[in-house]
C-alpha cells in the first residue's frame, strides 16, 4: 500500500513476520505430516495444523476481527465505522492489485461482454 510512509513500512513488516511465519508452519506442518491426506487435493487437511483453505480463511478472519476489536472496539459510532474503512480499503487494494489485472486478462483472451 503505497501511502504507508517508507519508515513505517519496516517496524510494521517486522511485527506481523512472526505472525505469517507462525501461519506458514502450521500449514507445512500439516502438509509435511500427513502428506497422504493430499493426494489430488489442492488444500491441506488433518489436524495438528490449518487443515484446509476454509479454515485458513477462518484463521485470517479471526486475526483481523481481534485487530479491529482491540482498535475500534471502544470507540464511539464513528470511531468504531473507522474498523468498516480499514477493512473496506483492504479489500479495495487486493482487488485492485489482484484481481482486476486477472479480470483485464480474461476480457483480452475472450473478449468483452457486449
Amino acid at each position: 500500500m503505497p501511502y504507508i510512509r517508507k519508515d513505517l513500512r519496516l517496524p510494521i513488516d517486522d511485527l506481523l513476520e512472526p505472525l505469517i511465519q507462525r501461519i506458514n508452519e502450521l500449514i507445512s506442518y500439516t502438509k509435511t505430516s500427513y502428506p497422504h491426506l493430499f493426494e489430488g487435493m489442492k488444500g491441506f487437511k488433518e489436524s495438528g495444523g490449518i487443515k484446509d483453505e476454509k479454515e485458513l480463511t477462518g484463521v485470517l478472519t479471526y486475526i483481523v476481527f481481534k485487530l479491529l476489536r482491540r482498535f475500534y472496539a471502544d470507540g464511539g459510532w464513528y470511531e468504531q465505522m473507522d474498523a468498516e474503512k480499514v477493512v473496506d480499503s483492504a479489500i479495495s487494494e487486493f482487488k485492485r492489485r489482484f484481481l482486476y489485472p486477472y479480470e483485464d486478462m480474461k476480457i483480452r483472451d475472450n473478449g468483452d461482454v457486449k
